[in-house]
């Protein structure tokens, strides 16, 4: 079974897990892997691709890449990150696997090591 979600498309991230909130609230923390990983989010937790592209806009659309040539969410569209997540059988990554390549800062209550917190046991 998934994780189970309900929201408001205006406070939509509130229920997010703490990393993915993160690389929304802090664009500086959106490397392409975790614009990716967020993209697999969205599919995940049952969000359409729509109010994904819509969120990805809203937190990285005035936000320059690290080239500095486009912004984080043109980047996002250009690779077809959202294409991509929502085709794909790759799934959202545990919580040891998103600490080892520094996208979750620390361990927070849901840390579930090499389990995700998005599924349910």
């Amino acid at each position: 079974r998934t994780f189970e979600i309900s929201f408001n498309r205006n406070h939509a991230i509130e229920d997010f897990l703490p990393c993915v909130r993160s690389w929304l609230e802090s664009p500086e923390l959106a490397v392409n892997k975790a614009r990716r990983f967020f993209a697999v989010y969205c599919r995940e937790i049952g969000i359409d691709k729509e109010l994904c592209l819509e969120l990805a806009k809203k937190y990285w659309g005035e936000v320059l890449d690290s080239s500095g040539t486009m912004t984080k969410f043109d980047e996002f569209v250009s690779e077809k990150q959202i294409e991509y997540a929502y085709s794909s059988n790759v799934f959202f990554p545990n919580c040891n696997t998103l600490i080892k390549v520094d996208l979750c800062r620390e361990k927070c209550k849901l840390y579930a090591g090499d389990n995700c917190p998005l599924y349910k046991k």
